[in-house]
């Protein structure tokens, strides 16, 4: 039977649309077709991550009308195509659970799956060889990654099959016209805005098929390409995401290109990500806004979420105590049109899972786009401006901003508040506070927070040790103080609110918190002073004192309570954000109640 589910909770049943036999089909190659079990060997020993996003929601279509499905697209309103390899079938599934048949057939063996073939024509009659890839544009056609003929096809919204490019009778990678072009093993793909087809085909690289019906294979240097996705710049550039052997390669239509790579590879132009964090070994790819990629790993069963902007990855997890949400063989994932959902095909499952990801807010970044969009003016803006301790291997939920925004609003207020993280790492305290008055000047927040840190003052001035002993103080308190005085000036008469906000940094705080870095690097000093040269530095100044907040939590409980900072880095762990966060609204709060 084929079923929809909201969290576990059944919400509708209904039959599936033909007699497939309803044990699972096992996922052994012999089961498939010849060339399907060698496209999934490639595979098979790849793989492997974990769940990225909030999974505020997730609904499922299941049962013996899917046998093994492999991609999935949106498809109109509230519909979706999917591609099974063992059916050999190209399915229709409906939010209300539906499943139709757009093309494809063969006579399930006892094992529930179909023999592969090759033949264009009407919904009947049309036969696949383990489709892998599926697209579908707005007039309704539907393209199709026929992968165990090396082709590519392409469906009618009324069922009728014809080959767009490619020869099932022979492998190849030569480029021109549809007619001459040769595939290799062809799996993900994906639509442009230009209507292109762009293909992952394994064995060449990545092919577009331009509307005239010309194949080119793009300069990206993938290696056995599993899937592709494409992010969309505001400006209007285009950025092509695709997942291989190595990881993920990031890569324009000229070919500039940088990658995360997977564990134990080495790659030419690795970006990294923050805190050291795997990234697994990627399946199946989609483009999420401007900066996001989502991505599956089949063999841990997981998607995972890059923010490219900060190059962290986060997990996106279903609830851990309902067994039916969990994934298995996750193999093809797309946004859908609401902008804020993903579908995925679960192969281990037999299902279509829909998840909601939640918010997806990110720091402004001052570079290309000098300043942030105006403030909404039904909403109060509070600017957090500062290094990379602003926004650090988090994503909203966890984030200082994103906890600091939910303690604001949870009460009802007459302008609800927003809080922007706004970060500029690398920068001196003086650029940073010169950002803080242009932010003031343009009226782009209602208040301007500077985050001031020990980090901040070693970048930007000349001392060493402690910032708290007799040579550092003499180097950064009078200019900062001055800095400092000036900028808050221009705010005032902006009628900006401006405040500085300081907090101790893992050295500065306890013994407990600095220790192991202090065995593994060796040179760091504990600064128990630094809180007193902070006041003493800035007083008379608007400043927003979390220290306190942090030495209670440090001393909380007997110090037995998670880490307030990473031990990877300086930066804040989750349990400091939320001190951070908490700390913060509070200040927030009594600064607006004019205490």
């Amino acid at each position: 039977m084929l079923t929809r589910h909201h969290y576990g909770r059944l919400v509708r049943t209904i039959e599936r649309p033909f007699d497939v036999p309803a044990h699972r089909a096992p996922h052994a190659p012999g089961a498939l077709s010849r060339v399907f079990a060698v496209a999934m060997l490639c595979v098979s020993c790849l793989l492997f991550l974990q769940l990225t996003a909030n999974a505020n929601d997730v609904s499922e279509v299941s049962g013996g009308g899917l046998v093994f499905p492999t991609a999935v697209a949106p498809y109109g309103k509230d519909r979706y195509v999917v591609a099974d390899a063992a059916l050999q079938r190209i399915f229709i599934v409906g939010n209300n659970g539906t499943i139709t048949l757009l093309a494809g057939g063969g006579e399930p063996n006892a094992l529930g799956s179909a023999p592969g073939g090759y033949a264009d024509g009407t919904r009947d009659v049309a036969r696949f060889d383990a489709p892998q890839g599926i697209a579908a544009d707005a007039k309704g056609n539907v393209y199709v990654s026929d992968t165990g003929n090396h082709c590519i096809r392409k469906i009618t919204a009324g069922g009728r099959v014809s080959t767009l490019a490619g020869d099932p009778a022979q492998a190849g990678s030569r480029d021109g016209t549809a007619t001459m072009a040769r595939f290799s093993v062809p799996r993900g793909m994906t639509l442009d805005r230009n209507g292109d087809l762009l293909v992952a085909d394994m064995l060449v690289g990545i092919r577009r098929i331009s509307a005239s019906g010309e194949v080119r294979t793009l300069p990206l240097p993938v290696s056995l390409p599993f899937d592709i996705a494409i992010l969309g710049d505001p400006s209007g550039a285009t950025y092509y995401v695709v997942s291989d052997l190595e990881g993920l390669l990031i890569g324009t239509p000229s070919g500039a290109f940088s990658r995360y790579a997977t564990e134990n590879t080495q790659v030419k132009n690795d970006r990294g990500t923050a805190g050291g964090t795997p990234i697994g070994h990627p399946y199946a790819v989609a483009g999420y806004g401007s900066h996001t990629i989502i991505y599956t790993d089949r063999f841990t069963n997981t998607v995972r979420i890059i923010d490219i902007d900060h190059n962290y990855v986060r997990t996106i997890e279903p609830p851990a105590n309902d067994a039916t949400m969990q994934l298995s063989e996750p193999l093809g994932i797309r946004l859908l049109p609401d902008g804020h959902s993903v579908a995925i095909v679960d192969a281990g499952r037999r299902r279509l899972s829909v998840l909601q990801l939640g918010v997806d807010r990110a720091p402004f970044k001052p570079g290309g786009q000098a300043l942030p969009s105006p403030p909404d003016p039904s909403k109060e803006r509070i600017a957090l401006i500062g290094d990379s301790m602003v926004w650090w291997a988090t994503d909203w939920t966890t984030s200082i901003e994103g906890r600091a925004e939910m303690i604001l609003n949870a009460q009802p207020r007459q302008r609800p508040i927003e809080v922007l993280p706004i970060s500029a790492p690398a920068s001196t305290a003086a650029a940073q506070l010169s950002y803080v008055g242009e932010i003031c000047d343009t009226h782009m927040a209602d208040v301007a927070a500077f985050d001031l840190n020990s980090s901040t003052l070693r970048d930007s001035y000349s001392f060493t040790g402690p910032v708290s002993s007799p040579a550092a103080v003499a180097a950064w308190s009078k200019p900062l103080k001055a800095n400092i005085a000036a900028i808050a000036e221009r705010c005032r008469s902006a009628r900006v609110r401006f405040v500085v906000v300081i907090y101790p940094l893992l050295n500065e705080v306890s013994a407990n918190e600095d220790g192991l870095r202090r065995l593994l690097e060796g040179n760091v000093t504990t600064d128990p002073d630094a809180h007193a040269s902070y006041l003493a530095a800035l007083n008379g100044l608007p400043v927003v004192d979390l220290w306190p907040a942090f030495t209670a939590a440090e001393a909380a409980d007997g110090g037995d309570h998670p880490g307030l900072y990473l031990l990877s880095d300086a930066h804040l762990s989750p349990a400091g954000r939320a001190v951070f966060a908490t700390a913060f609204a509070d200040a927030i709060e009594r600064l607006e109640a004019g205490s």
